[in-house]
């Protein structure tokens, strides 16, 4: 048999947690010095209309799609709308206020946020290491936010607050 063992998966659990918060961190860049010269709204209709158009074609072309009852269209309907219109449009204002670094510590919290909701709902377990984990990592970037960033930006907590928001 060649089943993963429970110390390997968590390692693989580790590291997509940290190549997902690497590549969205990198998209807050990429957002940040794309903001100039456009509006949140073109902006993340442009990415996901080309990412969609891609994905579409590929599903079409590749699988069968499955019947899906009304319930669950709806569902996937409210986390498509959450997702590709919600979380883009969050993020590109949020990084308008302040800059990519600040937002970007702020989407980098993403693992710990998933781990508080997922244990509020009853999907996860918190264990006094997360516990220790989520509470090292929030004080962490409370203090890393609470420097001030200057008169170039005096409403850069507008934009933590938002990409908070975007994170949750």
């Amino acid at each position: 048999m060649n089943e993963a063992t429970p110390a390997s998966r968590a390692d693989s659990g580790v590291a997509f947690a940290a190549l997902s918060t690497s590549i969205g961190d990198g998209t807050i860049v990429l957002t940040r010095y794309c903001i100039e010269q456009t509006d949140p709204l073109t902006l993340s209709a442009l990415r996901y209309v080309i990412g969609g158009a891609v994905l579409t074609a590929v599903v079409f072309a590749r699988y069968r799609l499955p019947r899906l009852s009304r319930q669950e269209r709806s569902i996937l309907l409210a986390l498509a709308v959450i997702m590709y219109v919600a979380f883009p449009i969050l993020g590109a204002v949020a990084v308008e206020y302040t800059t990519a670094g600040r937002a970007g510590l702020v989407y980098a919290t993403n693992p710990l946020v998933t781990v508080i909701v997922g244990a509020l709902i009853g999907v996860e377990r918190l264990r006094p290491n997360r516990i220790l984990a989520v509470f090292v990592a929030g004080s962490g970037m409370a203090l890393a936010l609470s420097h001030k960033v200057g008169d170039a930006l005096p409403d850069a907590w507008i934009g933590d607050a938002l990409m908070f928001v975007t994170v949750l």
